[in-house]
């Protein structure tokens, strides 16, 4: 509760013979914690043995807070070992089980949120400026009863630019299912522009991975005939709900229409299920205010899919099996 004394239960570790461990369990985070603020705090604990091998390390969660709980936390790089800094936002119901494992969204940024696009000095205050997805949360427009986890990696540009981007946030996965509740069955990932081609493109270089994609206002990797073949195989079973205004003069919707032409004329074996594609009449580039919070709920395009469901709705029909 805010305000109160916080009083960690700490953790214990032994070896395969049974010896306790528990005097060289290593803990990170205690001292983050302020019980006059409601926050959600990590705590990680390490241990190793004799032989100097490390045990799986291991997360609490400690949720500050009164009838309000935490809209979203900002986690620096190294945070917890974290390989990249990120937004985060937990269920308000999250521990209340504790056997409960989350699904777990991924949302990838626009090119305006990267780390050379921000201040030096605060370079996670870049993922609060704009259209991204933190809006949801901070304007009270995300049920509580909704089960995500949602982390946005900032990625970076510059000389990180090509497969290396994709390799991180995949390390970036990892880390997170070893640090939260997650069910590895249940992986989503969306993304708006430049992060919309990232969406893309990320099944293609890591498949299986993920349980369904939702792209905003980008086209897909199908620059060649390369490039096309390797993304025709990595979505044959791949759920996708792709977004795009018509009126998007950075990236025209034509390029959106194009890699729907690809997965629906093109590709070798028709995808399954069948790829939708909801278009935003009067729609520019940033859509995404109008697709994170439903408000576009029961509209688009006649001609192609209309919004007839929640985005989060429909990523909970599908796991990765």
């Amino acid at each position: 509760p805010l305000g109160a004394n916080y009083l960690d239960a700490g953790a214990t570790a032994s070896d395969s013979r049974g010896v306790d461990l528990s005097a060289t369990i290593k803990v990170t985070g205690l001292d983050k914690i302020d019980t006059s603020k409601i926050a959600d705090y990590l705590i990680r604990y390490e241990a190793t043995d004799e032989e100097n091998h490390a045990a799986k390390a291991r997360t609490r969660i400690v949720r500050v807070n009164n009838d309000n709980k935490p809209k979203y936390s900002l986690r620096a790089f190294g945070e917890l070992n974290s390989p990249m800094g990120y937004l985060e936002h937990l269920p308000s119901y999250i521990g209340a089980d504790t056997k409960e494992r989350y699904p777990l969204i991924i949302f990838a940024h626009g090119w305006g949120h990267y780390i050379q696009q921000a201040s030096p000095a605060q370079p996670l205050n870049a993922l609060l400026e704009g259209a991204n997805i933190y809006r949801v949360f901070d304007e009270g427009n995300w049920p509580d009863t909704r089960p995500f986890i949602v982390l946005e990696p900032q990625r970076c540009d510059g000389e990180q630019v090509g497969d290396i981007e994709w390799l991180q946030v995949d390390q970036f996965i990892d880390w997170a299912l070893e640090a939260y509740p997650i069910d590895p069955e249940r992986i989503y990932m969306m993304g708006l522009s430049a992060g919309g081609y990232f969406t893309y493109r990320y099944p293609v270089l890591f498949p299986n991975r993920l349980a369904a994609i939702a792209p905003m206002s980008a086209g897909g990797p199908v620059e060649t005939e390369e490039a096309r073949t390797a993304f025709c195989k990595a979505m044959e079973q791949m759920p996708i709900w792709a977004f795009h205004g018509d009126a998007d003069r950075t990236v025209p919707v034509d390029h959106t229409l194009y890699t729907f032409e690809i997965l629906n004329q093109r590709c070798p074996k028709a995808p399954s299920p069948t790829p939708l594609l909801t278009i935003v009449t009067r729609g520019d580039h940033v859509i995404i205010d109008r697709i994170d919070n439903d408000s576009y709920i029961g509209q688009g395009d006649p001609k192609y899919t209309l919004q007839d469901q929640s985005i989060y709705d429909w990523f909970l029909r599908y796991t990765r099996r």
